[in-house]
């Protein structure tokens, strides 16, 4: 008798699995469906990401892992059918896309239940099933984040100057400043986290040492990040070398200015 109820508990646990790996009714078809959150490029100092429901975790974190949304709004899933998908917002200013992406099961689940992670939407599907004779070949849902979500987790965390500031600006009224030489105060818009992430994008992962500072005199002085890191690559094709190499993100607008060793021509690599 127990070892039917065992059974019987074994099929319970898995129909649904099975149930889901079914594919469609002969006169039945499936289409996608396309999620996009139209105003997500309002909210730059957010990272938005998609993984399973914390309260409704389906086969887990495991089989449902994040996805990073990016400035499109496109929320891409592409991970097991069973996934009760939900869409986070968190701040830059606590965490990385690198480090986000870097997370294990027990650390997102740990994540998407903190009170720094806002959710947004939740119990996305990402496909439906609709009979072979319908002409509807997908379905296109829009979302629009609802800000006084994301004004609400602000004021439970922090009532005044939430945002932190890199070192060597000053945080007034909730903007990062930094007072340059030719009397010029510049509003410090790009984050460091950024800052890396576009460094990585032009000279990949070098393990970036990060300063804030001013460069250039009188008018064209402005504020930049300048990112220092070692490169590896081989001089005349033959001989190993590292070279130091150097990324300026403008702290302003994001421009990246990179700077190598005026040899670095004759070498491959750097």
């Amino acid at each position: 008798m127990k070892k039917l109820m065992f059974i019987a508990l074994g099929l319970l646990l898995i129909m649904p699995l099975v149930l889901a790996d079914i594919p469609p009714l002969p006169s039945e078809k499936v289409i996608p469906i396309n999620h996009q959150i139209t105003n997500i490029n309002n909210y730059q100092d957010y990272i938005f990401f998609a993984t399973a429901d914390n309260e409704n975790r389906g086969p887990g974190f495991s089989m449902c892992p994040l996805e990073i949304i990016e400035s499109d709004g496109l929320v891409r899933y592409s991970h097991y059918k069973l996934c009760s998908i939900s869409v986070y917002a968190i701040k830059k200013s606590e965490t990385t896309e690198s480090q986000l992406k870097a997370m294990n099961e027990t650390q997102l689940e740990t994540l998407v239940s903190s009170e720094s992670t806002i959710k947004l939407f939740t119990s996305l599907s990402f496909s439906k099933t609709v009979s072979d004779s319908s002409k509807e070949t997908k379905e296109d849902i829009s979302h629009t984040i609802d800000a006084t979500k994301l004004q609400s987790n602000n004021n439970n965390n922090n009532n005044q100057n939430t945002k932190v500031c890199p070192t060597g600006s000053t945080n007034e009224e909730d903007i990062c400043k930094m007072s340059l030489s030719n009397g010029r105060t510049a509003e410090i818009k790009i984050m460091p986290e950024t800052a890396s992430e576009k460094a990585i994008e032009r000279l990949g992962e070098l393990g970036f040492s990060t300063a804030l500072k001013e460069v250039g005199n009188g008018d064209n002085a402005k504020p930049v990040y300048e990112l220092t890191g070692n490169k590896q690559g081989k001089f005349l094709g033959i001989f190993k070398i590292t070279a130091k190499v150097q990324a300026q993100v403008d702290a302003e607008n994001g421009d990246v200015k990179v700077i190598k060793p005026w040899w670095s021509f004759l070498a491959s690599g750097i």
